[in-house]
């Protein structure tokens, strides 16, 4: 059925020899290829940004003071619950 649908789009409203439609085919799969070029190229740079993300992300925790530091983590129990005016 999907096949059907994908032709009749390609035939439009006239009959078209079979030349004609393999062009027709051939633009949606350079348009495909150009697409799927895009993506790829997008998930790269997506990849980067969570790498570059992880890692200043493992900065702060590095910072952070170690459980066994119980007066720091305290103060952070405390700010929460007491709001500031």
């Amino acid at each position: 059925m999907g096949m059907d649908q994908n032709n009749s789009d390609i035939n439009l409203t006239t009959p078209q020899s079979l030349s004609e439609r393999m062009d027709a085919v051939k633009v949606k799969l350079d348009m495909l290829e150009q697409h799927i070029k895009a993506l790829v190229q997008e998930k790269s740079i997506m990849e980067n940004k969570i790498s570059d993300a992880q890692g200043r992300i493992q900065k702060i925790l590095n910072k952070l003071p170690q459980a066994s530091d119980t007066r720091q983590l305290t103060l952070l129990d405390n700010s929460a619950e007491t709001p500031h005016e």
